[in-house]
């Protein structure tokens, strides 16, 4: 049985306080068969000095001003593994070895995903991201079902050539939309309770803004691959959809206050059956200045 021969990439940006930690989880599995590419986003910050340092282990691309999904996307175009995995901050001891040993196997799956392990910055257990497959295609288009961390899949490259790997226009939610295209080309994660990773809990959490063009983003998405349900899943889908975009609208109003009575006002006019929604009719009359009663505000 030979062994399978991995890409693992590591995308980084002002990344000094931690990239020789992550550099050093994967090339210290020891494993012989094992492409490393590292691509710096633009880093202004010692981050390049440290990979410098371990160039002759790694393969060092920059790609200045790239999104993660755009440095993603270049890294997986000149892969050459059979297996590809994205380890953004650790990859756990032996990760590789038993990765190779279950994927090598007959009848072995072309999608595996395994346990995220949260850690604090001592690298101490916290929790961890334990992933489920999705009930439905259509449960994860109105994203209820599935947890799916691209952190802790590997992927045969193969597979992700047929779906056409990583798409780099979006700026939040590439991985859901890759996840997305593979549930619709037939492919089933295999989910397994082995810890392959770990993920360093974040100082801040996702900017407002950038929280609103992800939860955006996923909405476009999940109407990108309606087609592929029944009409009474499309039905379904439809009024998530809308329910969860006019609760961002009036999260996009909230950040903006002197203009969120006339940001809302221009959203009725594609959406005007959201005038018969209580907490938008509060906005548009009172605006985020006087708060709307407990009753009437949405759901998170």
């Amino acid at each position: 049985m030979t062994p399978i021969r991995f890409t693992v990439i590591t995308p980084c940006l002002d990344a000094a306080h931690t990239i020789e930690r992550t550099l050093c989880s994967v090339i210290d599995q020891g494993y012989d068969r094992l492409q490393y590419i590292v691509i710096d986003r633009g880093s202004n910050d010692e981050t390049a000095n440290i990979l410098k340092l371990y160039e002759n282990d790694i393969t060092w691309l920059s790609q200045q001003g790239a999104t993660r999904a755009q440095a993603m996307a270049t890294a997986m175009s000149i892969a050459t593994g059979d297996v590809i995995a994205i380890v953004d901050d650790l990859l756990l001891p032996d990760a590789l070895s038993e990765i190779s040993r279950r994927m090598s196997l007959p009848g072995s799956p072309d999608w595996f995903v395994g346990q995220m392990v949260q850690m604090d910055s001592h690298d101490m257990e916290v929790g961890r991201v334990t992933p489920t497959a999705p009930a439905s295609l259509a449960r994860f288009l109105m994203h209820d079902s599935g947890v799916l961390p691209l952190g802790a899949m590997f992927m045969r490259r193969s597979m992700l050539a047929s779906v056409g790997g990583i798409d780099a226009t979006l700026e939040q939610a590439h991985d859901y939309d890759l996840c997305c295209r593979l549930l619709v080309q037939g492919y089933r994660p295999t989910m397994t309770p082995l810890a392959v990773t770990g993920r360093w809990e974040k100082e801040t959490s996702l900017p407002a803004a950038s929280a609103l063009q992800q939860g955006l983003e996923y909405i476009t998405i999940a109407r990108r691959y309606a087609s592929h349900l029944t009409l009474r899943e499309q039905a379904a889908l439809w009024r998530n959809c809308d329910e969860r975009q006019r609760i961002y609208a009036l999260a996009e109003a909230e950040l903006s206050p002197s203009e969120a009575r006339k940001q809302l006002w221009a959203r009725l006019r594609s959406h005007p059956w959201w005038i018969m929604n209580p907490s938008v009719r509060h906005t548009l009359m009172h605006g985020v200045s006087h708060p709307a009663p407990a009753v009437l505000r949405p759901a998170a």
